[in-house]
């Protein structure tokens, strides 16, 4: 079994801002005191090969946060299929800062979103664990985005993707345009080069390429960076 966290939290209330005073937050018709309320989402899917049957759970799977942050609720947002059964229970013992997590079965790339919502410092840890046969521990994946996206909504990483490959696009753009400038100079001053007209097409047909390799590879790789192998099908869009 597999989780992923996703790097972006969204702050439902800001304990730290001002002009809240008179704001209250309940939980079950109590006060859940001067803190931040943050929600987070998670994926959970079984990235092996072969199906985990409910029987194979040899330790209960579970999620939460670690204290003193307090959690206030846990949904399913996206299960890939019905017929797994996945559901979240309450986790026997003292802390009701844990949710398990409970299945019947779960195919290769079964699996739910799952969010989050908690008292606490934005920044506070998840917890996750469990045992299944042939696996020791739950796999926990993380994001190969960089430092500078990591805690961006992801509309705003949208939007940074986007000018990032612009800019990218007009570098590539002015470099082709000055290198076309350099070869019609020389081919003005020089017309015996027969060379020049190929060079030009050339370069053309190379600047072509690169610039669709360009747009391919920061796709691809800003679409794997903040989807680490999580199943399309549980994929949850904002």
């Amino acid at each position: 079994p597999t989780f992923y966290v996703h790097p972006a939290r969204a702050t439902i209330v800001d304990a730290s801002a001002s002009g809240i005073s008179n704001l209250s937050v309940l939980y079950r018709g109590k006060p859940v005191g001067p803190k931040s309320v943050t929600t987070l989402r998670l994926y959970f899917w079984n990235d092996g090969k072969l199906p985990i049957r409910r029987a194979d759970v040899l330790e209960q799977i579970f999620l939460g946060v670690e204290p003193p942050s307090v959690l206030l609720d846990a949904r399913i947002l996206k299960v890939s299929r019905e017929v797994t059964g996945l559901r979240l229970g309450p986790f026997e013992g003292s802390t009701k800062n844990l949710v398990t997590l409970n299945f019947e079965i779960l195919d290769h790339h079964d699996g739910a979103a799952i969010q989050l919502i908690y008292a606490g410092p934005p920044e506070s840890t998840v917890l996750i664990g469990g045992v299944t046969v042939g696996a020791k521990e739950v796999n926990l994946v993380r994001s190969s985005a960089p430092g500078l996206f990591q805690k961006k909504t992801p509309l705003e990483i949208a939007k940074m993707s986007q000018y990032l490959l612009k800019q990218g696009m007009l570098v590539i753009a002015l470099t082709f345009t000055i290198l076309l400038y350099v070869l019609f100079s020389l081919r003005l001053r020089r017309p015996d080069f027969p060379w020049l007209r190929s060079g030009i097409l050339i370069s053309a047909v190379v600047v072509l390429l690169v610039t669709a390799s360009f747009g391919g590879y920061a796709y691809f790789r800003m679409s794997n960076a903040f989807t680490p192998g999580v199943p399309t099908w549980i994929w949850q869009d904002d």
